[in-house]
């Protein structure tokens, strides 16, 4: 969306494909908690740059479109988040195609990209822009990091993992990585599990030492 406006702002005619229902269809799924765990911006003061402590507005003139107007919440809520992305892209009027899923991409001799999708319909362009984030789970089972039996695991994205605590009762629980969706998954089960560990190949860089200087 914001690679979208940016170009909309320049002069340019950009396109988005969503393959979801709409914008921000990401955050209907994920974080499974339904909670993110970057902070909300909503109390900065004036003095400081508020862009460099927010870490959920998109670039915009309009300062109605600043995600402190859509939750007060600390750590707010995904569903506020979806509601926010799509109205930045209604204000925006940016040209959104949803349900529509690129299924491979190639070039003709005339240098355009050719994109062929699920339902059919086969599009064109000059300039094509890549910002599916990542999807995939990485799961090291080959190099040196392989783990011999970490398909008995359940993952992040498994459908059928619970994220209500039904089935960690009293469970004592490992999670391995140390990026959001682990600390996500370990604050949404220790209320109901025994006992919660999370281990990473990396030592973890705690809060209060920042990347950021202000």
């Amino acid at each position: 969306l914001q690679v979208a406006s940016e170009l909309q702002n320049a002069g340019f005619d950009p396109v988005v494909f969503e393959r979801g229902a709409g914008a921000g269809s990401f955050f209907e799924r994920y974080p499974r908690h339904r909670r993110l765990i970057s902070t909300n911006a909503v109390h900065e003061s004036a003095e400081l740059d508020s862009l460099q402590y927010d870490h959920h507005s998109l670039l915009s003139n309009n300062p109605g479109l600043k995600f402190p107007k859509f939750s007060k919440a600390y750590l707010p809520s995904a569903d506020d988040f979806v509601k926010y992305l799509r109205a930045f892209a209604q204000e925006t009027k940016l040209q959104i195609r949803s349900n529509i899923e690129v299924t491979r991409v190639t070039s003709d001799e005339d240098g355009l990209f050719l994109l062929e999708t699920k339902s059919g319909p086969q599009y064109s362009c000059e300039h094509l822009i890549v910002s599916t984030g990542r999807r995939l789970p990485h799961l090291p089972a080959k190099g040196k990091h392989a783990i011999d039996g970490l398909h008995l695991a359940e993952g992040y994205e498994d459908e059928d993992l619970k994220t209500s605590g039904e089935g960690f009762e009293q469970k004592r629980v490992l999670i391995l990585g140390a990026g959001q969706s682990a600390f996500e998954f370990a604050a949404g089960i220790t209320p109901v599990a025994q006992h919660v560990d999370v281990v990473d190949r990396v030592r973890v860089r705690p809060a209060w030492a920042p990347h950021l200087v202000p």
